[in-house]
């Protein structure tokens, strides 16, 4: 409901609700699966992704969200969108945002329930909000039953000189079972059935997901600010498929420094912003055989590294009421690497760095 109209905007649901969504801008992130890449989504413009730009849609929740941003293309600049597609932005709720008591339950067609729990207060200089939802939906077809339990919270305080300060911590459990593709005839016989050929895999998408975030804004004068944010994010997947069943253990962390100075250049207004970005995961990736939905021998066992450095610049020009100037750019380091420990089928392990600049 938010994104579908939205100009330059794809978002195609997998099981009817937007917790599993495909999302593609200006043709770019589309895949035939639902896991995103060339669409960076961000949460108070924190990375979700892992830093090697995979990602998905499923932990972050819009009951929680104040609004929701778009940027497309060199607009996402800040974002670190090195790709055609751009940037979607989740700005979540604060204490100012809620009340002290919000409810809210939707029930539909297929099993689907969702209700949401969620308080928000303001004491003074300090602020907080929390909010918990559960979703839970039977599925339209045969093998696609989900639940998804998301708790968010935020807690922010403002000291004397005008600098805010503020964490966030947040909790996901999905469990999700996948019915798997159909063949033609598959589907004209029976639409709601799940692939035959995978019952026996038992396949699912379960996981448990951690976020903390702390952020500082520092205001040095009324026209100089200084903002800096720090996030550390895990969790564990367990994805049985037919193949085999992954086994996940991935650690993501990153860290922002931005300096923004809005003090008029030639007499109009002025806008000016520089800032370093850091970004890293560190994934332990174990695949085992699928055994009727049980873990058999290991087959694949390997350390996953991504790193991104960037530096962004940006300034705008009032050069009148209709017309603002823009010009910027970014720099960006962007490292990987594979350390295999499973040998029998030769040596995985390898490195490669790559360096680019994107001006705007």
């Amino acid at each position: 409901d938010v994104l579908d109209f939205v100009p330059g905007v794809l978002i195609r649901p997998r099981f009817g609700a937007a917790d599993e969504g495909q999302l593609s801008i200006r043709g770019s992130g589309l895949r035939n699966n639902f896991h995103l890449r060339g669409i960076n989504i961000l949460i108070d413009g924190f990375p979700y992704g892992n830093a090697d730009g995979f990602s998905d849609f499923e932990a972050p929740e819009l009951f929680s969200t104040k609004y929701v941003e778009v940027y497309k293309g060199a607009n996402a600049l800040r974002f670190g969108a090195n790709s055609l597609g751009g940037a979607i932005n989740l700005v979540t709720k604060t204490g100012y945002d809620a009340g002290l008591i919000e409810l809210r339950s939707e029930a539909g067609s297929f099993g689907f329930l969702k209700n949401y729990l969620a308080t928000g207060q303001v004491y003074g200089p300090f602020d907080l909000y929390v909010g918990f939802t559960d979703t839970e939906v039977d599925g339209y077809r045969g093998h696609s039953e989900q639940t998804r339990r998301r708790l968010y919270s935020t807690y922010g305080y403002r000291l004397a000189g005008g600098t805010t300060l503020r964490l966030d911590v947040s909790y996901v459990r999905n469990e999700e079972q996948l019915p798997g593709s159909l063949t033609r005839e598959e589907f004209e016989h029976n639409p709601r059935q799940r692939n035959p050929d995978a019952a026996f895999a038992q396949e699912a998408r379960n996981y448990d997901y951690t976020r903390v975030a702390f952020t500082v804004r520092t205001p040095f004068s009324t026209t100089q600010a200084l903002e800096s944010g720090t996030q550390f994010n895990y969790q564990y997947l367990d994805h049985p498929l037919c193949f085999a069943i992954i086994d996940d253990v991935r650690y993501k962390w990153g860290t922002e420094l931005r300096y923004i100075l809005t003090a008029p250049l030639l007499g109009y207004a002025n806008r000016f912003t520089l800032g370093v970005q850091y970004a890293g995961t560190n994934q332990r990736d174990k695949n085992f055989a699928n055994v009727q939905g049980q873990r058999g021998d290991e087959s694949k066992d390997q350390t996953n590294k991504a790193t991104n450095v960037g530096v962004y610049l940006e300034n705008q020009f009032s050069a009148t009421d209709a017309l603002l100037l823009v010009v910027g750019g970014r720099g960006q380091y962007s490292y990987r690497s594979v350390a295999d420990y499973f040998l029998s089928d030769g040596d995985q392990s390898g490195s490669v760095d790559y360096f680019a600049v994107s001006p705007k």
